[in-house]
């Protein structure tokens, strides 16, 4: 005879107490668990088990003395560094760094040697002894915004315009570099696109001050584009998104296929551009919004609505 299998199409989430083991230690927590309301079987569900398991890494933090991820994002805003920075630092790589501001259990050397980045005479020397393990980019960053007591701020955005400080011409849209207008439409498009890859955004950057100039006979923000393997890409485009990351405008996290470009700076920064100039970049959002993804591990197409515009 045939036995009639629940479809769980009537799921219920309840809270019940759980314990988990955290690195061999037994942590108690009151979890959420999808259940059917029909048979009463608990149903896997992925997003759930995952708070689970951060909750549980909260109160194994808090037992063994070990900082939030909260705190080791606080303190590296408070010292204006980007992941990598802080990962050079404290000696592991980036993407340790992305885990443990998302939630991962650190190290107790690693945590040992965030706590002493509290102190920042600690941090200072730190920067000194390891100056040489810096990018180009990184120590420049570095040498503006730690000389003096002057206004990080005001420093990176100086920075910027000396590195594109360039004349307006042919190669520039007949525009001299607006570094407000750059950061505006780097930030644009990182809150219309989802999981915005950093190559992508170079495309989308180049495409919005093309169709411009097309218009308009001048670019959106005067910056200057370099010939690549996969296309045209902003000129030192790396040390520019590192200040933006220093700046609190955007955040440059690693995941699988690469860097994502997430939306970090204030909206208002976007009324550094004019009606037309956000006109051409809602049209580029819009036609370059949808992702065929091919990478390995994806099928069909990827996309998200976007809830900006």
């Amino acid at each position: 005879m045939a036995v009639n299998k629940c479809a769980h199409q009537n799921c219920i989430i309840i809270e019940k107490e759980e314990t988990l083991e955290v690195k061999g230690d037994p942590i108690t927590i009151n979890s959420r668990v999808k259940k059917c309301a029909n048979c009463g079987k608990e149903i896997l569900d992925v997003v759930l088990d995952t708070e689970n398991l951060k909750s549980a890494y909260r109160i194994y933090k808090t037992k063994h003395n070990l900082m939030q991820s909260e705190e080791i994002l606080a303190l590296r805003k408070k010292y204006n560094l980007t992941q990598n920075m802080l990962a050079l630092l404290i000696g592991c790589t980036q993407a340790t760094i992305a885990r443990y501001e998302g939630g991962s259990i650190q190290s107790e050397t690693h945590n040992t040697a965030l706590v002493l980045l509290k102190n920042p005479e600690n941090i200072k020397k730190l920067f000194e002894e390891k100056s040489a393990e810096f990018n180009t980019n990184e120590r420049k960053i570095l040498e503006q915004i730690y000389s003096g007591n002057s206004n990080v701020t005001a420093k990176s955005m100086d920075l910027l315009e000396n590195l594109y400080g360039y004349s307006a011409n042919v190669y520039s849209g007949f525009k001299k570099f607006d570094v407000e207008k750059f950061m505006a439409a780097v930030l644009f498009f990182s809150l219309n696109q989802s999981g915005l890859y950093k190559t992508k955004l170079m495309k989308l950057l180049w495409y919005a001050d093309m169709f411009f100039f097309k218009e308009n006979t001048v670019s959106i923000t005067g910056m200057k584009y370099i010939h690549q393997q996969y296309g045209p890409v902003p000129d030192k485009y790396s040390m520019c998104l590192s200040v933006m990351e220093t700046l609190g405008i955007i955040e440059l996290q690693e995941q699988e296929f690469g860097e994502v470009v997430l939306p970090k700076g204030d909206k208002n920064l976007m009324d550094k551009l004019s009606k037309s100039e956000i006109e051409i970049l809602k049209m580029v959002n819009e036609k370059f919004f949808y992702i065929v993804a091919q990478r390995k591990g994806l099928q069909g197409n990827f996309f998200v609505r976007s809830n900006f515009i």
